[in-house]
C-alpha cells in the first residue's frame, strides 16, 4: 500500500507546493497520517467481512449491508451504483496526476531531450503489459519492489541536497533573511499564513484523512491483504513513512526557494529542475540524478497501476456482473476487465497529457477535486460497519444531498479557485467538505428518526418492519469496535486538530525553531505524536473481528456461483411477497 500511497504527488506535486507556497505544504503530512487514523473506523471489520463475504470493492459491501432488512431492495443497488460512479474519480484523478507528473519530469530534466508525450506513451506501454499479465500478483509483487526503491531514493536525497546545495540549514540562512523578504515565495517562510490558508489547511488535513479511505485501489488492499495480522503490522508500520518520503520532498522543496532563487518557467517541474542543477556538477552527479529520478518514476508506475487495476476490478464486480451480464464466466469477466483496462488507461493518457499541455489544473488541484465524490461515500461505510439499525434509506438520503451540494457548489462562483481547477471557497473551506456535513446530518438524523420513531412514516414504516422478519444478515454493530475507544480518539483528533496553526495570529511574523518556522515544527510535532497513537492502536488496541455464521463460503460464493448478497436480496423479496399476501 506504501508504494500505492506515494504517488506523483509525493514526487512532483509536494515538491512544487513546498516551493510555491512555504511551510503550508507541510498539511500532506498531518493529512496522510490521518488517513491511517481513519482505517482505523472500518479496517478490522470490512477485513473480516470482505474473506467472508468475498468482497473485492467497496460497493459490493455497501450492496451487502443495506439489503433487506437493513433497506429496500432498491435502496441496496442505488447505493451500489451512486457510489461506483462517486468513486471513478479519485481513479481517473490518480491516472492522471501519474501521467501528468512522469511527462513534465522527464521533459525537463532531459531538457526537452524526451518529450512528454514519450515518456507518458513508454509508461502507459509498461502498465498495459503488467495489469494484463500479472493482475492484483504483479502489482503487488511491483509495490514492493517500487516502494523499497522510492523509500531509499528519499533518503539519499536528502543526503544530496545537504552535501551539493546545502540541504535546509543553508536555505534557512536565505529565507531567514530580512533583506530577502522581497525575494520570491521567501515572505511565506517568514510568516504564519492567512485566515483563509489556514482554513483550507485544516479542511485539506481533516478531508483527506476521510476521503482517502474511500479511494479503490486503497481500500482493495483491506480485501486482498493476507490475514489481519499483516495488516495491522503494515499499517502501523506506514503510519510513520510520510516523516521520510513526503518530508523529503517539502524539504526539496524549500532548498529550491534558496537553489534555484528564482520564478521558474511555465511548464517547470521544481524537483526535475533541482536534480538538474545537481547533474551540473559532475557525471558522478548525473548518475545519482538519474537514479533519483527513476526512483520518482517507480512511485508513479506503482500508484497509476494499482489505479488501472482497481478500476478494471470495480467495472467487472459492480456494473458488468451485477447488471450487463449476470452469468457471464469467468472468462469473459476477465476479458471484460481486460477492455475496462485498456479503455481506462487510453482515457488516463489523454487527459494527462491534455494538462501537461494547459498546464490547468496542477497537481494540488487535481488532488482538490478529487476528494469531491469519494467523501461522500465514507459515511455510509463507516457508520455501516458500526450502527446495526442504520438504514439504507437514511443512507441514500444523505449521500444523494451531500453529492447534490457539493456538485452544485463546486461549479459555482462559491468556488473561487475554480479556474485554478481547485476547491476552495473565499473563507478557506471546500465545497466538499460543506457537502459532505450536509451528508452526515441527513444521515444521522434521517437514520435516528427511521429506528427510533419510524411510525413517523405510516405505512412505509409497516412495510419496513414487517419485511423479513427475523432474517439473519450481515453481522455489524452488535459490540462496539476496540479501536472506537473514545479517549483515544478525542487524544487523536485533538492532536490533529492542533497541527493546524489556529492559535496563531494569521499573517504575523513568526519564530523559528531551528531551520523551519515555529508554526510548522508544531505541525510536523503533533503529526509525530498522531503517528504514534495511531500506531499504537493498531499494534495494541486491535481484535480480530469474528464473522458469524452466514449463508456464503469463505470466498462469498455457493456452488452455483452467486454471491452471498445477491442469495439474500432474492430470499428478501421473496419473504416480502409472503408478508404482504
Amino acid at each position: 500500500m506504501s508504494a500505492s500511497l506515494f504517488s506523483g504527488y509525493t514526487v512532483s506535486g509536494i515538491v512544487a507546493e513546498a516551493y510555491n507556497q512555504g511551510w503550508v505544504a507541510t498539511r500532506w503530512i498531518p493529512g496522510g497520517v490521518g488517513v491511517y487514523m481513519g482505517f482505523l473506523f472500518m479496517a478490522p471489520r470490512l477485513h473480516a467481512l470482505g474473506k467472508s463475504r468475498g468482497y473485492v470493492t467497496i460497493s459490493e459491501f455497501l450492496f451487502d449491508r443495506y439489503l433487506p432488512p437493513s433497506g429496500a431492495p432498491w435502496v441496496a443497488h442505488m447505493l451500489r451504483l451512486v457510489s461506483f460512479f462517486a468513486l471513478q474519480l479519485p481513479i481517473f484523478t490518480y491516472l492522471i496526476t501519474q501521467f501528468q507528473a512522469m511527462g513534465t519530469e522527464v521533459r525537463t530534466f532531459t531538457g526537452g531531450e524526451v518529450s512528454a508525450l514519450t515518456a507518458v506513451l513508454v509508461a502507459a506501454a509498461v502498465l498495459l503489459v503488467c495489469d494484463l499479465l500479472g493482475g492484483m500478483r504483479a502489482v503487488a509483487y511491483t509495490d514492493v519492489v517500487q516502494g523499497v526503491v522510492l523509500f531509499i531514493g528519499s533518503i539519499i536525497f536528502l543526503v544530496v541536497q545537504k552535501t551539493e546545495l546545502g540541504g535546509l540549514p543553508a536555505a534557512a540562512m536565505f529565507y531567514r533573511s530580512p533583506e530577502k523578504a522581497a525575494a520570491p515565495n521567501v515572505s511565506l517562510m517568514q510568516n504564519i499564513p492567512p485566515a483563509s490558508t489556514i482554513v483550507a489547511y485544516w479542511d485539506f488535513v481533516f478531508k483527506t484523512a476521510i476521503a482517502a479511505t474511500m479511494f479503490p485501489h486503497l481500500s482493495a488492499r483491506l480485501f486482498a491483504a493476507r490475514d489481519a495480522a499483516v495488516m495491522r503490522r503494515g499499517m502501523a508500520t506506514m503510519n510513520f513513512s510520510f516523516f521520510v518520503i513526503q518530508l523529503s520532498s517539502m524539504i526539496t522543496g524549500w532548498v529550491a526557494i534558496s537553489a534555484l532563487a528564482g520564478p521558474l518557467p511555465k511548464g517547470t517541474s521544481v524537483f526535475s529542475a533541482v536534480l538538474a542543477k545537481v547533474a551540473a556538477e559532475g557525471t558522478g552527479q548525473t548518475v545519482l540524478a538519474a537514479l533519483l529520478l527513476s526512483s520518482a518514476v517507480c512511485a508513479m508506475m506503482s500508484t497509476a497501476d494499482s489505479a488501472l487495476l482497481a478500476f478494471s476490478s470495480m467495472w467487472v464486480r459492480d456494473l458488468f456482473k451485477p447488471y450487463l451480464c449476470k452469468h457471464a464466466s469467468e472468462a469473459t469477466q476477465i476479458w471484460f476487465g481486460r477492455v475496462m483496462s485498456v479503455v481506462g488507461l487510453a482515457i488516463g493518457v489523454m487527459l494527462g497529457l491534455l494538462t501537461i499541455e494547459k498546464g490547468v489544473p496542477n497537481l494540488t488541484g487535481l488532488f482538490s477535486l478529487q476528494n469531491t465524490t469519494p467523501i461522500h461515500v465514507a459515511p455510509a461505510v463507516w457508520l455501516g460497519l458500526h450502527w446495526k439499525g442504520l438504514r439504507g434509506e437514511a443512507v441514500a438520503a444523505g449521500m444523494i444531498s451531500g453529492l447534490a451540494v457539493t456538485i452544485g457548489l463546486v461549479f459555482s462562483p462559491v468556488n473561487v479557485k475554480l479556474a485554478a481547477g481547485l476547491d476552495q471557497t473565499a473563507c478557506g473551506l471546500s465545497t466538499a467538505m460543506i457537502g459532505f456535513f450536509v451528508n452526515l446530518f441527513v444521515t444521522v438524523v434521517l437514520g435516528l428518526i427511521m429506528q427510533h420513531k419510524p411510525q413517523l412514516f405510516g405505512k412505509a414504516a409497516a412495510a419496513v418492519r414487517n419485511m423479513v422478519p427475523a432474517y439473519e444478515h450481515i453481522n455489524v454493530g452488535s459490540k462496539r469496535d476496540s479501536l472506537l475507544n473514545p479517549y483515544l480518539w478525542a487524544a487523536m483528533v485533538l492532536v490533529l486538530l492542533f497541527s493546524v496553526p489556529f492559535y496563531r495570529t494569521p499573517g504575523s511574523p513568526d519564530k523559528f525553531v531551528g531551520d523551519m518556522s515555529a508554526w510548522a515544527f508544531v505541525a510536523l510535532f503533533c503529526s509525530g505524536i498522531l503517528a504514534i497513537l495511531v500506531a499504537y492502536a493498531y499494534m495494541r488496541l486491535w481484535q480480530d473481528w469474528d464473522v458469524e455464521a452466514l449463508p456464503a463460503t469463505a470466498n462469498g460464493k455457493d456452488l452455483d456461483g452467486a454471491t452471498a448478497a445477491e442469495q439474500e436480496l432474492s430470499a428478501a423479496v421473496a419473504a416480502n411477497k409472503d408478508v404482504a399476501a
